[in-house]
């Protein structure tokens, strides 16, 4: 997990439903995105070129237009990962549901089946006992002494049986008692299982539709960003890719404070987060190890980094996520290859952090780089602490 130095002030979260809504109005009532109203045309560009006062109001704007596409981003992206984690957790109780139900069926049939021999066994030992002719019915048989002692062991001999009669008896009514009581909570069971069943079948709408509209968002923040890029650019003499460098850097340095662990174990690390699934349709994440891997390896060139730099990154997000894209941690909420918390700070190294590996990972390498000067440093804060 990822953890800053210095504590700065942090902004809030907003809460599930205000970012739902809020995606759903950023939408709401248009089939193509239109240009946000303060976003500067390529005329505005030129025409403040050679004007450094009208440059420096445009690139004032151009930042603002950016801050607002990151805000986006990390709404929508949010609402599509909460929403991912609640359809995760609907669809575990329904397989939950679904076990205990067919586990109170199976038992079902073992004390009907159990039932049923207790009742021919009973049936057998009746037969025997009224049914069993010689000189004529059993206990007229046993009844008829003339000798009294032996009328009296032949009472013996029927109380004996007349026990063994009651023995059985309740026998039957025990297994029936036994059948009754699962029958009734398999019944509830089955009532939970199809309740269980909605519920994440409602859960996976709702992830579905939170992840085409994260798509949507992308789509659209992404061809917004390249503009404004390509914008600064042009008014500083510089490149897009450097523009994007510098602001993602500036931001990194610049963002809040992650809470440190609650109870930090020295020299034993926490093991990796487990992967949340991904949305059952619509910005499905994808998880490429190796390849995120080969990403990082290219990229930590520009930060002047070689190869022993290298393995201490493998080293470091190997533990923290075994480099998936999509691995969250269920206690803190850090997410991603490089546990960002929230994730939502990956906003600034583009709009499709949830789901891009290499986002993640340049979003990564700046804030090692910002907080640590390398990836050894961080490694080596992580395996003093347990966190970076």
């Amino acid at each position: 997990m990822i953890v800053e130095r210095t504590p700065r002030p942090r902004a809030s979260r907003p809460a599930a439903l205000a970012v739902a809504v809020t995606i759903v109005a950023l939408f709401a009532g248009s089939g193509a995105p239109a240009q946000a109203a303060d976003t500067p045309s390529w005329n505005d560009v030129q025409n403040a070129r050679d004007n450094q006062a009208a440059a420096a109001e445009l690139v004032a704007r151009i930042e603002a237009e950016l801050d607002a596409a990151q805000e986006r981003s990390a709404a929508s992206a949010t609402a599509a990962l909460d929403a991912a984690r609640v359809a995760e957790d609907a669809r575990r109780r329904a397989d939950d549901a679904a076990q205990r139900s067919a586990a109170l069926d199976a038992q079902v049939d073992a004390a009907r089946a159990e039932t049923e021999a207790q009742r021919a066994r009973t049936g057998a030992l009746a037969s025997s006992m009224y049914r069993l002719q010689s000189d004529g019915p059993l206990v007229a048989r046993l009844l008829t002494a003339a000798d009294p002692d032996d009328l009296l062991d032949r009472l013996g001999l029927l109380e004996t049986m007349g026990t063994a009669w009651a023995g059985r008896a309740a026998q039957v009514q025990g297994a029936a008692q036994v059948l009754a009581a699962l029958d009734d909570q398999a019944t509830a069971a089955h009532v939970a299982r199809e309740d269980a069943a909605a519920a994440a079948e409602r859960a996976a709408t709702d992830a579905r539709s939170a992840a085409d509209a994260e798509a949507a968002a992308v789509t659209e923040l992404t061809t917004q960003a390249d503009t404004l890029y390509a914008q600064l650019a042009t008014l500083k003499g510089t490149t897009a890719d450097l523009e994007r460098r510098y602001r993602l850097a500036s931001q990194v340095a610049a963002q809040p404070a992650n809470p440190a662990p609650a109870s930090p174990s020295p020299g034993s690390p926490a093991p990796p987060a487990p992967p949340v699934p991904t949305p059952p349709a619509g910005g499905a994440v994808v998880v490429d190890p190796a390849g995120a891997r080969e990403y990082a390896r290219g990229a930590i060139g520009s930060y002047g980094w070689g190869q022993d730099q290298f393995e201490c990154l493998v080293s470091l997000w190997n533990r923290e996520s075994g480099w998936r894209a999509d691995a969250l941690n269920p206690s803190s909420g850090a997410y991603g290859i490089p546990q960002a918390l929230p994730g939502g700070k990956m906003a600034t190294a583009g709009a499709d952090w949830r789901t891009n590996a290499a986002t993640q990972i340049n979003w990564g390498l700046s804030y090692i780089s910002d907080r640590y000067g390398s990836p050894c440093g961080a490694w080596g804060h992580s395996q003093a602490t347990g966190w970076y």
